[in-house]
């Protein structure tokens, strides 16, 4: 996976647009940003993305939450995995 972050020096806030690439992604169920940063899924505490849209099987996007400034890992579910990927950095 590769996530876009052109434009975004410095970091994103809540309300940006992210795009991600790569292979397979239309089998995506969702992507969570890792507060914990443990690399595991914990529905509970670790926040969803919000506009998840899978424009092809090699592109998706969505909308960045609300979170404090800080580099949190991405996780993201497909039917019977779940991957982490990347990072997103928050300013």
């Amino acid at each position: 996976f590769k996530l876009d972050t052109t434009g975004m020096d410095g970091g994103v806030v809540q309300g940006t647009t992210i795009t991600l690439t790569g292979n397979n992604l239309s089998k995506v169920t969702n992507v969570y940003i890792d507060t914990n940063n443990n690399s595991t899924l914990d529905e509970g505490t670790d926040i969803a993305v919000s506009n998840l849209k899978i424009t092809s099987d090699t592109q998706l996007t969505f909308t960045a939450p609300s979170m404090s400034p800080g580099t949190y890992n991405l996780i993201i579910t497909n039917p019977g995995n779940v991957v982490v990927e990347g990072t997103l950095t928050y300013r």
